[in-house]
């Protein structure tokens, strides 16, 4: 992931959502790691800062198109942040309250 960068359909969400210091966090978390970003974080915290929402490219498909192997196993796959879970064998998450 260092190398072709993280999947970007969190923030694409997030700033159809209106949430766009959330979507600039993200970005900012994302440069922790992804070292060969060759500028392309900058460019799209640039045009977040300038009202837009960036075209994300292949950072918005490539881990849904490789993740599945094929169509009949993602029509069968369950959905939803607990199904997400189970595809990578994390353990559920604790609902947080409120603050």
């Amino acid at each position: 992931m260092n190398s072709f960068g993280p999947n970007m359909t969190l923030a694409k969400a997030l700033l159809e959502a209106g949430q766009h210091e959330v979507a600039l966090q993200y970005f900012g978390l994302c440069r922790v790691f992804w070292k060969m970003d060759r500028g392309q974080l900058d460019q799209w915290i640039d045009e977040v800062n300038r009202g837009l929402c960036p075209n994300f490219g292949v950072n918005l498909i490539y881990w849904h198109e490789y993740s599945w192997r094929n169509k009949s196993e993602q029509a069968a796959a369950p959905s939803g942040p607990s199904a997400f879970q189970s595809h990578i064998n994390l353990p559920p998450v604790a609902p947080v309250g409120r603050f």
